[in-house]
């Protein structure tokens, strides 16, 4: 496979395929990065694929680049319109690309802010798959801030929490005790699942 050449091509498939290599053998070349920015511009003006840019914004993710994640959030995830899933992976995106460490939560502030359903569940994936544990201070306002997100979530759409929930596990009980309880309550297996095991200050299995 021509990454670069699959990337640009005109074929949404390839340039999928490409982005989804890169991702998952995290393969860091230098310019991949350009070559990357370059094919979600492409896919944007053209087919405009929703896999393929979710791909695209995977497979940036993997780079620590913040006039990029800057760029991403000006051009795409402010303006964009919410319950769209590439909002989603734009928003795992820019975190990953901006934070000075794994534990670095200015990025994924940065998107609670917004308001946004679907770049907020993103910056809550983030906390779950990366095991992301914050000062005591940044874990009290992220579980203030994300208390009730979702209670009122269109029909059809999983209960957002699931990634605060599960990162939980590792943080102060004190703090998170009340928001995993509250969780409990809600109608989504899978949060439930990783809260009774934050509880239990247990690490979860992540879908």
């Amino acid at each position: 496979m021509n990454i670069v050449d699959n990337l640009l091509g005109k074929s949404t498939v390839k340039r999928r395929n490409a982005s989804d290599k890169i991702f998952s053998e995290k393969l860091k070349k230098s310019d991949y990065l350009d070559v990357l920015k370059m094919a979600l511009k492409k896919e944007l003006d053209s087919s405009n694929d929703w896999k393929t840019i979710t791909s695209l914004f995977n497979a940036l993710s993997i780079f620590n680049d913040v006039e990029t994640a800057l760029n991403i959030m000006e051009t795409y995830i402010i303006p964009s319109r919410d319950f769209d899933i590439t909002l989603t992976a734009a928003a795992k995106a820019y975190i990953r690309m901006k934070r000075d460490n794994v534990n670095d939560v200015v990025p994924l502030l940065d998107i609670l802010r917004l308001k946004k359903y679907s770049s907020s569940e993103g910056a809550l994936e983030v906390l779950g798959y990366d095991q992301v544990k914050p000062c005591k201070d940044d874990q009290r306002i992220i579980l203030e801030k994300c208390f009730n997100f979702g209670h009122n979530r269109p029909r059809g759409y999983t209960d957002p929490r699931y990634g605060l929930a599960a990162a939980s596990y590792s943080w102060d009980y004190e703090l998170k005790e009340s928001f995993l309880k509250n969780c409990m309550e809600s109608n989504d297996q899978p949060l439930i699942y990783v809260a009774k095991k934050s509880l239990m200050n247990e690490k979860a299995n992540l879908r």
